[in-house]
């Protein structure tokens, strides 16, 4: 999935190693992956407009972004915790 920059922005505030650098592009997979602002009735931007008004639909439900989110903040953490350990 192209996750949305929410998520990419959820995972640098959260994450405790100085460097993080999040990407995602697909194609012809499942699409957007929408953090929980932008889900559902959005501002009217590109991909909320698009799921609402086409057939397709982001392939999980509200919060499925900030789900991803946390848990790569927390695998980060992890891996940051054991490099701070060496």
């Amino acid at each position: 999935f192209e996750p949305f920059l929410g998520i990419g922005r959820q995972i640098r505030a959260g994450s405790n190693l100085p460097l993080n650098l999040t990407c995602g592009y697909t194609n012809h997979s499942y699409g957007y992956l929408t953090d929980g602002p932008n889900t559902g009735e959005g501002d009217g931007d590109y991909p909320s407009a698009h799921y609402r008004y086409s057939k397709f639909r982001p392939p999980y439900a509200k919060p499925g972004g900030d789900v991803v989110a946390t848990k790569a903040i927390k695998t980060l953490n992890q891996m940051a915790s054991r490099e701070s350990s060496n």
